[in-house]
């Protein structure tokens, strides 16, 4: 067997077991209560130690693996995360456990760090592809993916047979391609029109409106659906309106917020399926959430959105 497929055969069982390890201890808390005789704050942090060092240590694994070698980082992980979980089966306390469960989220933080870059360092073309399809579904712990997309147009010609092919075998049910500048709305649209695609994801915003006279109406059309990212312009829409009161007649499509404002501004437009808001706050969350309820503005409220944009 080639060398790459040991890479990728090494990275998915690793990435299968430290993804696994973040519910599969649920099962054994009740023997764990009463072999180490927790209590039930012991139990919380053998579930969280674990998951709070793999999150945290994420960023800082994947910037020392460009240092000194993603192979090296991703190895020591491996030698980290079987060591901890040696002494987590032998722990006769909670701390015990819970100081293991930490450091084996730290040696799971180095391997999942780097375990894309090592794909990506051992497949080219094609395979890469094919490698990084398989580990989502690994990932994601399903056969069949509803949506699989081609990132920022990277090799989307060779990626685009793989997904038609794993569309076919009923591996998927949709593709797409994305890009997120207003440079690649062309290419977008070029390949719509004489491509058969199901989802296109692209950045739009009352900001940042090329996409309406490049690509909307040919999506409509081809009917492709779309999904919006970058529909705050990474916050800077609120810094224009920081200090100023929505207008009035907002109210008249149900908005109560500037987020609202500008994600209804998307969500009217026929074309738009979804949007991506991306936020980590839960107030933000649930505020995004409400420009789903009530009315849509309409194509002239949008009009008007958008003048009143312009004008500030």
């Amino acid at each position: 067997m080639e060398r790459k497929w040991w890479t990728l055969i090494a990275v998915s069982v690793a990435i299968f077991m430290l993804l696994l390890d973040i519910t599969v201890v649920n099962v054994a808390l009740p023997d764990i209560q009463r072999s180490l005789h927790s209590s039930f704050s012991d139990l919380q942090w053998v579930v969280d130690a674990y998951a709070l060092t793999l999150a945290t240590f994420l960023l800082t694994a994947g910037s020392v693996a460009d240092l000194v070698g993603r192979k090296r980082v991703f190895i020591a992980g491996l030698f980290v995360f079987t060591g901890a979980s040696a002494v987590c089966g032998l722990s006769t306390t909670p701390l015990m456990l819970n100081l293991a469960r930490a450091v084996q989220g730290t040696g799971g933080a180095m391997m999942f760090a780097t375990s894309l870059a090592l794909l990506a360092q051992a497949f080219h073309g094609k395979e890469r592809g094919v490698a990084q399809m398989k580990q989502s579904a690994e990932r994601l712990r399903s056969d069949v993916i509803d949506l699989m997309q081609i990132h920022n147009l990277l090799d989307w010609q060779v990626h685009l047979a793989t997904l038609r092919r794993m569309k076919e075998q009923g591996r998927i049910r949709y593709l797409g391609i994305t890009h997120y500048t207003a440079g690649a709305l062309a290419e977008l649209a070029a390949i719509i029109a004489r491509e058969p695609i199901d989802f296109v994801q692209l950045g739009y915003s009352i900001e940042s409106r090329e996409a309406e006279a490049r690509l909307l109406k040919l999506c409509i059309d081809r009917q492709v659906a779309v999904i919006v990212n970058q529909p705050f312009e990474q916050g800077g829409l609120f810094g224009k309106v920081r200090g100023r009161a929505l207008p009035g007649w907002a109210a008249d499509f149900d908005c109560t917020s500037w987020a609202q404002f500008f994600l209804k501004y998307l969500t009217g437009h026929p074309a738009i399926t979804c949007v991506i808001p991306a936020t980590a706050e839960p107030a933000h969350l649930g505020d995004d959430l409400r420009a789903g309820y009530g009315r849509l503005p309409d194509a002239a409220e949008r009009r008007r959105m958008a003048a009143f944009w312009d004008a500030l």
